[in-house]
């Protein structure tokens, strides 16, 4: 089905508002309009705008044809359209708002004008459908209201995390918004663009390919962080000779990987130190790379791509960073142009394909560990550079090649050979065999894993049959030249497996961004039978002095804190396990900075409220953003209940005494109702306001410009957020037995609040005078009060948490109490109390105290419980609704048994909970009449830790699990007229 406007309800037509220039959907217009057979919506022609959240959870929704009048698309404007998957943007159209088509899953192909000048935060956040996109150029030199590195990097993520601005210095504080990621998303066309900004792809697990046209000019850090199905990528010249905002080493080194790991001042140059190692984040599918003119290969440029084949170096690289191709273990070559001169710390390292390498004369340094753990390099040509001595470990040859003649001389050989190699999991038998390079030496060897010495024993070739580590020494006259160690495992302990609040850790999935104060689990699961799990914490390897993993791990973090997990599984005389590892970030949200981690705010308007270091005695705040005559920044958050909302704000802008016409301002409101607004130059002023009603309240804090002029910072701050909404409840007990009657508050945790007084709560008792609460049955009955009728009550107890308060009743002077049992097993009892000296009715078993049993006679009153179970029609002591005057004192108590007798025609059943506490329950059963059972729950019985699984005819057969009847199963002629059967629960 198809809606048009004349197809919609009268009452949605008629909140279609004209304006001047034609007219506009506004505000919740649509959302949530369910019309299960609508599948398709046409916007008539002449609206130019879409308000907010105007079509947002129409979840059928498929196909939304706007007009060519159309201009602007608001905040939220169809978000949670989740089938919505075929829609064209008219090329009027000029702005996209903030989450405009936010959680629109179904949605597979978007194509944005080039009449947009502007794409809100989060605009397809959550579009996981998302195949194709085609972007217009959108830019600060063409309106943007966020700067340039914000343009692309937030249209799936979010920016909400603090300012606007968005500066360098900010990118500590920004999360990685992989979950919000298109991860269908496969190709970017981009038509026209300067500016890649911060995460623009962030995650994007389907995209394969990019050419990014020459027109770029910066590319932010983590532009294509997460990538893993990325196989080819084309990168124009950029570095800072083209203006590039950040430095030049971080044009490439970051662009897979990540710096947001400390603090927000320190440069690119000097923070390097402190930066987490991203080969995870790589797209490991890389094959090829074409680098059209760059100066610098930095950092960690290619760090884990671990299918990368080929790579062309231009000679305008002058430095290959750190770490730059470490990891790339499908590289099989490298030639290194004459331009280059310095080759950075493990810059090729774990590159296990690498079997050759040619340095020229240029390189006049090699870092620590160049080439560590290429385990296939064999030969390395390099000129006479400073060399770091473990930069050459695991090289067999190495040939230092004259400057001024060429010729090649033997730096290195290695001089041992050892078989099988190192690391050999046993399948049966090993032959170890050994030979040297190099004539004259004497081989001795070890299998305890000690280094050998001249008194160790000589070589000779032998079979490992057990778990050894072999070493074996070179020696010229008793001196060890070389020593080589293969070591030989009975088995391969597995891997172990990592989760994070029940969520499995896998594939690229090794960083864990977090907000908030909550505690985060991590667990560990062994995969190998006896294996030990340790684990460290700061990112070390771990050892088997390592801590042993016995339990989960609770992990609470400061704001900008980080671990490094890393978990290995040990097995004596195994080879130990491929080591697991996670890195945990606590993320700063505003609720941070508003002393409220726990809970979620948004931010937004023309420029987001930023984390301050102004806030009251040295701490935190919000302030708002930077904004332009007319237009607003705000951060909002919800709340649940009634309760008091309480914080700190200044403000330093224009003053005025007209609250009915504020220049510049911050205001706060409750439910779209101002409340509280300041404005001046003030200091930090508290404000306390108290919110009634159940359900959700949104609490908003705006900042306000107006049409001209700013006076002293132009901002305000909002610090200290208390919401004292967390109530507690107090349950209201009548404490006379009269059926367990029972009422619940609930009360505004540090609030002073009266109690229901007792007329409120319509509680009476004949015969006693209420004197108020007591916070225990057992105070109750001592008459100690907590409170009188009607007290104050503010801190009674925990938020979240319940307190049961008692009744307390006192005796009328000269009055006595009769206590009238039930005295059929089911405990139920009624105290009243009568006036001594008067003939009183007492009252009825029907009426007044409510009572029935099946299958019985109700006979009258006994004193004496013995009497009153004799279940005959003998006279009781006093009947139904009988008088009564001076049976005891004043003061006294006197109880009552009530006596029953079978009806003719009748037998009875006695049911025996049989969990040692005494209790039972006899009913009656009419003959010849099919009856079902008391089912256990109209009994009220329970016990903790057993299920009940129904009856045994004994208690024999109880405690056998011989059921004779399941709960509430029918029964017939159980027993004979007037005889009782007996059966017993059965507790599992």
């Amino acid at each position: 089905m198809a809606i048009g406007y004349d197809e919609l309800p009268p009452k949605i037509k008629e909140s279609l508002a004209y304006d001047a220039d034609g007219f506009m959907i506004y505000q919740g217009w649509l959302l949530g309009y369910h019309d299960k057979e609508a599948v398709s919506l046409t916007v008539p022609e002449g609206v130019i705008g879409i308000g907010s959240y105007a079509l947002a959870d129409m979840y059928g929704l498929e196909t939304v044809n706007l007009p060519q009048s159309l201009k602007y698309i608001a905040e939220g404007a169809f978000c949670g359209d989740l089938c919505l998957d075929n829609l064209v943007i008219p090329h009027m159209v000029e702005i996209v708002g903030p989450g405009a088509f936010r959680e629109c899953s179904g949605l597979t192909r978007v194509v944005i004008p080039d009449s947009v000048t502007s794409i809100g935060d989060s605009a397809f956040s959550g579009c996981s459908g998302l195949k194709s996109i085609t972007l217009p150029f959108v830019g600060s030199r063409r309106g943007n209201s966020g700067t340039s590195d914000s343009v692309f990097g937030y249209i799936f993520g979010s920016s909400s995390f603090g300012g606007a601005t968005l500066t360098q210095q900010y990118y500590s504080s920004i999360s990685y918004s992989d979950y919000f990621i298109p991860t269908s998303l496969k190709t970017v066309t981009i038509t026209d663009e300067t500016v890649l900004g911060y995460g623009a792809f962030y995650g994007c697990r389907g995209l394969t390919s990019v050419a990014i046209p020459d027109s770029v000019m910066s590319i932010g850090s983590s532009v294509f962080s997460g990538c893993s199905g990325l196989t080819s990528i084309t990168l124009p010249f950029i570095g800072s000779r083209r203006g590039n905002s950040g430095t030049s080493d971080s044009v490439f080194g970051y662009i897979f990987g990540s710096s947001s790991y400390d603090g927000a001042t320190r440069t690119m140059q000097n923070y390097y130190s402190y930066v987490g190692y991203a080969y995870y984040y790589i797209p490991t599918s890389l094959k090829t790379v074409t680098i059209t003119d760059e100066t610098v290969l930095g950092r960690g440029t290619f760090d884990g791509c671990r299918s990368f084949v080929s790579v062309t170096i231009p000679d305008s690289v002058t430095s290959i960073g750190e770490r730059a191709f470490s990891g790339c273990s499908g590289l099989s070559s490298v030639t290194i142009p004459d331009s280059v001169t310095s080759i950075g710390d493990y810059a090729f390292s774990r590159c296990s394909s690498l079997t050759s390498v040619t340095i020229p004369d240029s390189v006049t340094s090699i870092g620590s560990s160049a080439f560590s753990g290429c385990s296939s390099l064999s030969v390395l040509i390099l000129g006479d550079p400073a060399i770091d001595g473990s930069a050459l470990s695991y090289v067999s040859v190495v040939y230092v090649t004259d400057a001024y003649t060429g010729a090649l001389t033997a730096k290195m050989k290695r001089l041992l050979s050892v078989t099988p190699p190192d690391d050999t999991v046993l399948e049966g038998p090993a032959k170890v065999t050994a030979s040297c390079a190099m004539d004259g030496l004497l081989l001795r060897y070890t299998t305890d894993g000690s280094v050998p010495t001249d008194e160790s024993p000589v070589f000779k070739p032998f079979t490992a049959k057990t778990a050894m580590t072999v070493k074996v020494g070179a020696f010229l006259d008793g001196e060890l030249i070389d020593e080589t160690t293969v070591r030989i495992w009975e088995g391969a302990v597995a891997q172990p497996t990592l989760s994070v609040d029940g969520r499995l850790v896998q594939g690229k999935d090794r960083y864990w961004a977090f907000s908030g104060s909550v505690s985060h689990q991590v667990a560990i699961q062994g995969n190998t039978d006896g294996a030990t799990i340790r684990y460290t914490l700061d990112g070390s390897e771990p050892t088997e002095e390592s801590p042993v993993y016995t339990k989960p791990i609770d992990m609470s973090l400061a704001v900008d804190d980080s671990v490094y997990f890393r978990a290995k599984a040990f097995k004596p005389g195994w080879m130990p396990s491929e080591t697991e590892d996670i890195t945990l970030v606590r993320l700063w949200t505003p609720g941070d900075s508003l002393g409220a981690p726990d809970l979620s705010f948004a931010t937004g308007g023309r420029a987001d409220w930023t984390r301050s270091q102004e806030g009251p005695d040295g701490g935190e705040a919000l302030r708002s953003g930077k904004v332009a005559d007319g237009t607003t920044s705000w951060f909002k958050t919800t709340v649940t209940g009634g309760g008091v909302v309480s914080f700190w704000w200044k403000t330093s802008c224009e003053e005025t005494d007209d609250a009915e016409l504020p220049w510049d301002h911050v205001e706060f409101s409750v439910d779209g109702k101002r409340v509280a607004w300041l404005d001046g130059e003030t200091g930090w002023v508290q404000v306390q306001y108290r919110i009634e009603g159940d359900g959700e309240h949104l609490l908003r804090w705006t900042y306000v410009k107006d049409a001209s002029d700013s006076t002293g910072e132009d901002c305000a701050w909002v610090s200290q957020f208390a919401w004292d909404g967390d109530s507690y409840a107090i349950v209201f007990h009548r404490n006379d037995a009269s059926n367990g009657k029972e009422e619940a508050y609930d009360f505004d945790y540090g609030m002073d609040t009266r109690l229901p007084s007792l007329s409120k709560l319509g509680w009476a008792r004949r015969g006693f005078d209420f004197k108020g609460w007591a916070t225990s049955a057992a105070n109750a009955a001592k008459g100690v009060l907590w409170k009188k009728d009607w007290g104050i009550v503010s801190t009674a107890t925990d938020p979240g948490e319940t307190l049961d308060v008692y009744a307390v009743w006192a005796l009328k002077p000269d009055s006595y109490a009769i206590k009238f049992i039930r005295n059929d097993g089911a405990g139920t009892w009624r105290t009243v109390g009568f006036p001594y000296g008067e003939k009183t009715r007492m009252p009825s078993l029907s009426n007044g105290l409510g009572w029935a049993r099946r299958g019985y006679d109700f006979m009258g009153w006994e004193l004496t419980t013995t009497a009153a179970n004799d279940n005959t029609r003998a006279a009781a002591w006093k009947g139904d609704w009988a008088y009564v005057s001076t049976p005891v004192k004043p003061g006294e108590t006197l109880t009552v048994y009530a006596r029953w007798a079978l009806k003719p025609g009748y037998y009875q059943i006695r049911f025996n909970k049989n969990d040692g506490s005494g209790k039972w329950r006899t009913l009656g059963f009419q003959r010849d009449v099919s009856t079902k059972l008391s089912s256990i729950a109209a009994l009220g019985w329970e016990r903790d830790g057993y299920t009940f699984k129904g009856w045994g005819s004994s208690a024999a057969n109880a405690s056998a699990g011989k059921v004779w009847k399941a709960d509430g199963a029918a029964v017939k002629n159980a027993a004979d007229e007037g005889r009782t059967l007996s059966v017993y629960a059965i507790w599992e």
